[in-house]
C-alpha cells in the first residue's frame, strides 16, 4: 500500500467516525434525559406517598357530609 492509498482510506473513514460518535453522542444524552425523568418521577411520587401517610384516616368523613360518601365496606 503507497501512502496515497492510505490517505485516501484515513480520509474516508474519518466522516464514519464522527457519524458514529454523534450518534454514540445523542443516544447518551437521551439516555441520561430519561434517566433524570425517572427519578425526579420516583421523588415526586415519594412525596406523594409521604403526604398521603401524613393524611388522617377520617379527613374525609370531617370534609364532606358522610350522606354522600359510598358505604365503608364491612370487616367481615
Amino acid at each position: 500500500m503507497d501512502v496515497t492509498t492510505v490517505q485516501l482510506v484515513l480520509q474516508a473513514a474519518t466522516p464514519v467516525g464522527v457519524a458514529v460518535g454523534f450518534v454514540g453522542l445523542i443516544y447518551t444524552v437521551d439516555n441520561y434525559r430519561r434517566q433524570m425523568h425517572a427519578q425526579v418521577f420516583m421523588k415526586y411520587t415519594e412525596r406523594y406517598e409521604h403526604i398521603l401517610e401524613q393524611f388522617p384516616e377520617n379527613a374525609l368523613d370531617a370534609r364532606f357530609d358522610s350522606r354522600f360518601l359510598p358505604p365503608k365496606p364491612s370487616d367481615g
